[in-house]
């Protein structure tokens, strides 16, 4: 290779591994983005630069390795740079000084030699590495199209063990010739305009050459007509789709035609508009690979909804001018619209058709809201945006230096009570989105007679007038600055944390403050070194495992890390807590950790470990039949691991013989649940899975039963049974009778929610009668409710907004989404209304928020059919009251009591994993992850750990039914 070649490529590989990098955080597969970004050079604020390597090369022979060109990239958990550069001498040796401290990516190449990766931790001194070039393979492609004509300018990409991914270009012969490649096994995706991506796994040298058939892409073929049934000439026709995203335009011709061509396999919406006109939306049009679809739009009058943004309910409280605003029908769409307030708060917005929709605004110096919703028929809204606060302070490390380039996230809980995540990322992100999408849906290109095609992102088009808004709010990053200040604004008001990263610090989390709306409050942020680790990764013969994935989990907070092995197995982290949770996965399968264990690393100091992966299970073949043993095909299998340390959690469907494959499962101790429509579901534990298991699926049962009261069948009622597999819901006819189908004999727990009733549950024991008779649940009569109204202040006399409210005990931990039933949240006022609840005497109603605790009225009389008004809860402030759940990632929302029994589950709230695994109230919690729980405190700590780790629960339920699950853990609305 001569010296220019060598250059051009050293350029292009430092090009490719600086986006590389992060793409490999996420997904393999999003490697091919790569050689899209620049090299970013090393910046000043990666730390200190006293770091030197030693290396030495060798070839497979053993023999020194000369002009061997050498990269070291310094990683950060987002970013690669590019940090040095060298080439290796006559005696295969080079020394790169100057090197930041921390985890570094080392890369060697030569022509004729397969490339070589590394990874390590440099510190303030000397390091030795020694790396073995083999020689390389080379694999070729040719791609043809349906007619078997090469096709010439195709993109081939392969990605190896290596995580860096080889590039070629196919010539006239249709013929793309990868090399230096490294040992199989290979995976090649080609991508070419008019044809898209195809990908091919598992490839070996053998494989080589590989012929790849490309089919032309399918078209979609529209026909737009307007009221009189007439063409529809220059109508804009709308599509997005899996594939074509955000949404394309393109005008229809003379005759209210337009072709729209190039369009992946996919499910696709389409929609026409026209001035004030516009078509409803076929949504879900599928369009096979090659297949041209023909559609039928009709345009109707539309409707326009008139939005206006103030600052604040008050009748004098200001207009917010320059707003954006998107309106979105039926609470999800392919085709939102979008517009700017004018000084008058005001902005039209349409046309759309149908009666449902929601709102959304965003405002500088203002809190977003999302999905506001209309009422039907609704054509006019007020928005009401909160003021943000502004959070000003120091990020500095443990000798009181500040810290340059800390990146900063705020958490916490608003005045409603709901989770606070923001960034100045996630806000950019939004508002360009937002800018993107204001000028309306992009203009497909003209493709000749094939109509139009899409316009591929990210690439420019030749003279073309394509017009994208630009961002005017030039917001500014929630970085801390050289002398270590920040300033960060809008921040939602409410009880708030700060969250500091930083590549060579450990994630630091600041003391809580309270926010007001448009207040001020100033936080001191202190970060530590932490520690480091460096590994490998090898198999039971020794041998070195490349493309490994390699995630580190903090055990408090919220830190996760991902990277890859490199050639060796080496892999390294810089700057971790003193507690982590290490998994690893093998390459072939990298949603599957066959590793999980946990680390403690000192601080400042460097940990070693070397890890053997188990050698692969065998697998386990499942076989689902009827109950006259006849094979069912599309039986819905969920399979769990119920070996805390093999967190195995896989979704299967069985095939027309019934069958479904679990690779790497036999042996292990397995949770199965096997559902399917018109078949009883059914769940099995198995204490260590066999080569086969037989799943025999019985006839179904159903429940039926009617709602009364006094007056009558109860119409519109929510019926919830909850079952082993879940909750199964029906709401009452006009008669209120109800019917629930595709049940399994057991035990469930029944509930009926209807309006101006008190909530009805009952247990029942569901037993087959014969499958021609449906289980009666006889008559539930429901009983006339009251109401309670009622104010929460602090001590002051202040109104306490996002208090919880209920009659009775509080939970404390509640799941993400809205507020179970018997739960209310106060208003901005202090106010909360209750309803449906029993008459009573003596009621205490308690509130809890956090920062607060928990306080009740004085005992209350509900009356049925009347409400109580005026009851006053005083709530007192203690910021350490329950601070502990502002430090945990995630938990179960669930509310745990001890009991002569054990600890039992006192409430299982609705929408939450454990109401959705079929745990109920008064079920006994017994174990986690194999550990005993011995008290309430310890329950409670066992339970909450990082959101991407779950846990094997063990449990019971009286009088004798024992079994195991496993469970995600979930973000809590607290």
């Amino acid at each position: 290779m001569g010296p220019e070649k060598l250059e051009r490529f050293a350029l292009w590989l430092a090009a490719a591994v600086c986006l590389l990098f992060v793409a490999s955080l996420r997904d393999l597969s999003d490697a091919a983005l790569a050689v899209r970004a620049p090299v970013a050079g090393a910046p000043a604020g990666l730390g200190e630069r006293d770091a030197t390597l030693l290396l030495s090369v060798i070839d497979q022979d053993g023999q020194a390795a000369q002009d061997v060109i050498v990269r070291v990239f310094s990683v950060t958990p987002k970013r690669a740079h590019l940090a040095a550069t060298g080439t290796t001498g006559p005696d295969g040796k080079l020394v790169l000084k100057e090197l930041p401290r921390g985890e570094a990516w080392v890369i060697a190449h030569r022509e004729g030699l397969e490339r070589s990766s590394t990874r390590l931790i440099l510190q303030g001194a000397e390091r030795r590495l020694k790396l073995e070039l083999h020689s390389a393979e080379q694999f070729e492609v040719v791609v043809v199209d349906g007619l078997q004509r090469p096709i010439r300018g195709v993109r081939v990409s392969l990605f190896g063990a290596d995580p860096l991914p080889y590039l070629a270009i196919t010539d006239q012969r249709g013929l793309a010739a990868l090399t230096g490649l490294g040992s199989p096994p290979y995976v090649v995706e080609v991508n070419a305009m008019g044809f898209g991506r195809k990908l091919v796994q598992r490839l070996t040298l053998e494989d080589s050459p590989l012929f790849i058939k490309l089919n032309a892409l399918g078209r979609l073929e529209i026909e737009v007509r307007d009221q009189e049934g007439r063409p529809a000439a220059g109508a804009k026709v709308l599509v997005a789709g899996s594939s074509l995203w955000p949404a394309r335009s393109a005008p229809t011709g003379p005759d209210g035609h337009v072709t729209i061509s190039g369009l992946e396999r996919g499910f696709y919406d389409v929609r026409a508009e026209k001035g004030t006109l516009i078509s409803d939306t076929e949504t879900g049009v599928l369009l096979e690979t090659g297949e041209s679809k023909q559609l039928k739009l009709g345009l109707v009058p539309g409707a326009h909804v008139r939005v206006q943004v103030r600052d604040g309910s008050d009748p004098d409280s200001k207009p917010v001018d320059n707003a954006d605003v998107a309106l979105v029908e039926g609470g999800i769409s392919s085709f939102p619209r979008y517009g700017r307030t004018d000084p008058k708060g005001v902005v039209v917005l349409g046309p759309i058709v149908g009666s449902h929709a929601t709102v959304s605004v965003q405002a500088d110096g203002f809190v977003p809201r999302s999905a506001v919703p209309l009422a039907e028929g609704q054509i006019a809204i007020t928005v009401v945006l909160r003021r943000g606060g502004v959070l000003t302070g120091q990020v500095v490390d443990d000798r009181d230096y500040p810290i340059d380039g800390a990146r900063l996230e705020v958490v916490g809980l608003d005045l409603d009570g709901m989770p606070i995540v923001e960034s100045s990322s996630f806000a950019g992100f939004r508002e360009a989105h937002f800018a993107f999408a204001l000028p309306g849906a992009t203009p497909l290109i003209p493709a000749g007679e094939l109509g139009v095609m899409p316009v591929v992102p990210d690439i420019p088009q030749q003279g073309s007038a394509l017009v994208v808004g630009k961002s005017e709010r030039g917001r500014t990053a929630w970085v801390s600055r050289r002398d270590g200040h920040f300033t960060l604004s809008p921040v939602s008001p409410g009880r708030v944390r700060i969250v500091a990263h930083h590549p060579r610090y450990v994630e630091a989390m600041s003391e809580a403050v309270q926010l007001a709306p448009g207040g001020k409050a100033e936080i001191k942020l202190v970060m530590r070194r932490g520690g480091m680790l460096e590994g490998r990764i090898l198999e039971q013969n020794r041998q070195p495992v490349a493309g490994a994935r390699v995630e580190v989990t903090a055990q408090i907070g919220t830190d996760e890390r991902v990277t890859y092995s490199a050639d060796d197995g080496s892999f390294a982290f810089a700057a971790l807590g003193k507690e982590v949770i290490l998994s690893v996965a093998r390459p072939d399968s990298p949603e599957h950790a066959v590793v999980r264990l946990p680390i403690t690393i000192e601080e400042d100091r460097r940990r070693e470990i070397e890890i053997v992966l188990p050698e692969p299970r065998a697998s386990v073949s499942f076989r689902v039949t009827d109950d006259r043993g006849y094979p069912i095909d599309r039986v819905q299998l969920h399979v769990a691991s119920l070996e805390p340390d093999t967190p195995l959690r896989k979704t299967l469907f069985t095939n027309d013989g019934g069958q479904a494959i679990l690779a790497d499962a036999r042996g292990l101790p397995l949770r199965v649940s096997a559902s399917r429509r018109g078949k009883a579901p059914l769940v099995l534990q198995l204490e260590s899975a066999q080569a086969e298991v037989v799943l025999a699926l019985q006839l179904p049962l159903s429940l039926i039963g009617r709602t009364v009261s006094r007056a009558g069948g109860v119409a519109g009622a929510a019926v919830t049974l909850l079952t082993p597999m879940g909750a199964r819901q029906a709401k009452t006819d006009a008669e209120g009778n109800f019917v629930i189908d595709d049940l399994a004999a057991g035990l469930g727990r029944l509930m009926v929610v209807a309006k101006g009733f008190v909530t009805e549950e009952r247990e029942l024991m569901l037993v087959d009668q014969g499958h021609q008779r449906p289980f009666d649940a006889g008559r539930i009569e429901l009983h006339p409710a009251g109401a309670v109204e009622g104010l929460v202040v602090n001590e002051e006399g202040h109104p306490v907004v996002g208090a919880h409210v209920a009659a009775g005990r509080v939970p404390t931990y509640l799941p993400m989404g809205a507020l179970p039933l018997g739960v209310v949240a106060t208003d901005r006022k202090g106010r909360f209304v209750l309803r449906d609840l029993a008459a009573a005497e003596n009621v205490l109603i308690e509130a809890f928020k956090v920062g607060f605790g928990r306080d009740a009225s004085e005992p209350i009389k509900i009356r049925v059919g009347e409400t109580t008004k005026d009851v006053r809860i005083v709530l007192r402030e203690d910021p350490e009251a329950t601070s502990d759940i502002f430090k945990a990632a995630a938990s179960l929302a669930v509310t745990l009591s001890e009991a002569p029994g054990g600890i039992i589950f006192a409430h299982v709230p609705f929408g939450g994993e454990a109401q959705r695994a079929g745990i109920l109230p008064g079920d006994l919690l017994l174990a986690v992850d194999g550990v005993t729980v011995r008290s309430l405190g310890h329950a409670r700590r066992r339970l909450t750990g990082p959101l991407s780790q779950d846990m094997v629960l063990r449990l019971a339920r009286p009088p004798n039914a024992r079994w195991a699950i496993r469970l995600r853990r979930e973000r809590l609305r607290r």
